[in-house]
């Protein structure tokens, strides 16, 4: 009996050492804890960036441009920002026009450029300009960024594509549609670096899913109502911190 015992006894030890890991292994079990964990530290770092990043500030901003620009002005909340922008601006009379700017008083673009200095500048022009000859457009387009790089050398420079019209609009209007909103902003859109000049493109913001300009938000078939300015002003701030934080990395 007691040399059945003693077997036994054997036996179950022997068992045991074979659950365990053998050459300091862990056991399956405990292989799947750790992987776990890394896994999610992986997927916290991931998620950090964006939750932790701050939003760009908008002070020293300039913003040029036309009637959404002066939407954006009335109706989105950034005090902090100039605004150069009234109704009909474009790259054909930019240099010409005297503003009002709030907090700074009647002023021209250039005069404004070279008495203060920004750290980011806000182009959203072109509707005005569709119809000209695009060599034309994008000559004096290219004119108004030079100017801004040489007056302004630390500002980095946001080019901002043209919000499209209504299909209603676009389909009944041989000159501002959106197939030459688009072919003008891809334009644009090559002038970006993505390290000084950037690139927004404001539609996938407010095209329906056709990419025309969502009719529900707009009154004119061009413009968004003065409430939707809020959500275009907070577009800007999350877009510019994502794309300078990009350029950073």
């Amino acid at each position: 009996m007691k040399k059945t015992v003693l077997i036994l006894t054997l036996l179950f030890a022997l068992l045991l050492t074979g659950c365990g890991s053998q050459k300091g292994e862990p056991a399956p079990n405990e292989k799947l804890k750790p992987e776990k964990q890394v896994e999610e530290t992986q997927e916290e770092a991931q998620a950090k960036p964006t939750k932790n990043r701050e939003p760009v500030s908008m002070k020293n901003t300039l913003f040029i441009g036309d009637s959404r620009g002066v939407g954006i002005c009335e109706y989105g909340g950034l005090d902090e920002v100039d605004f150069f922008t009234s109704v009909g601006m474009s790259v054909y009379n930019v240099f010409d026009d005297v503003v009002s700017v709030p907090n700074v008083g009647k002023i021209a673009l250039e005069e404004l450029l070279k008495a203060k200095s920004y750290d980011k500048v806000y182009i959203m022009l072109g509707i005005n300009e569709i119809g000209y000859q695009a060599e034309e457009i994008l000559k004096r387009y290219s004119n108004l960024l030079e100017t801004i790089k040489e007056t302004q050398p630390d500002a980095k420079i946001f080019v901002h594509g043209n919000l499209h019209v209504t299909k209603e609009r676009s389909q009944s209007d041989k000159i501002i549609n959106n197939p030459a909103i688009n072919r003008l902003n891809a334009s644009l859109e090559k002038y970006a670096d993505n390290n000084r000049i950037f690139y927004l493109d404001i539609n996938s913001l407010f095209d329906d899913n056709e990419g025309n300009l969502d009719p529900e938000k707009t009154s004119d078939n061009v413009h968004v109502y003065a409430k939707y300015y809020i959500d275009w002003a907070n577009w800007l701030v999350e877009e510019t911190t994502a794309k300078l934080s990009e350029a950073d990395n």
